[in-house]
């Protein structure tokens, strides 16, 4: 009985589900673009000949100037200094003896020749481990160049 139940179910389902030829056919959609009260309708703007592609290299073309390279402010000590943590505090950090100490500015523009000499001295590196990678030497320079 309850397989009859479920049969005649599906029959009426299937009956009432049938759908309208008329529905079946694709039909285009008209798309409207809302536009707030009192502005412009965008359509309104489209130039029909217009062709985006050569308004593009008209643009572009327009831009003759090379563009303007920011200026990159010079290093300041917190930049030395971060790098001087990272590659020197474990032998220079406070208490250690050594010439120079991280977080010393004074200590850092005092002894700059030396500093700059044992980071890139391949017979006596520093660290001692091995030479800094020349980028990093550069990061180094570039701030001790600033001083006096």
């Amino acid at each position: 009985m309850f397989r009859l139940l479920g049969l005649m179910t599906l029959v009426v389902t299937f009956i009432a589900c049938e759908q309208d030829p008329e529905l079946t056919e694709q039909q285009p959609i008209d798309q409207q673009v809302a536009v707030p009260e009192g502005t412009e309708n965008p359509e309104d703007n489209l130039d029909a000949d217009a062709n985006p592609e050569e308004e593009l290299e008209a643009e572009v073309e327009d831009e003759g100037e090379p563009p303007v390279e920011e200026e990159v402010p010079p290093p300041t000590f917190a930049d030395f200094n971060a790098l001087a943590l990272i590659h020197c505090g474990d032998c220079h950090g406070a208490g250690s003896g050594r010439t120079y100490l991280v977080n010393d500015e004074a200590n850092a523009t005092t002894n700059k020749a030396i500093f700059l000499d044992r980071i890139s001295n391949a017979a006596m590196p520093m660290p001692q481990s091995g030479l800094l990678s020349a980028e990093i030497q550069a990061e180094f320079k570039a701030y001790l160049d600033t001083v006096q």
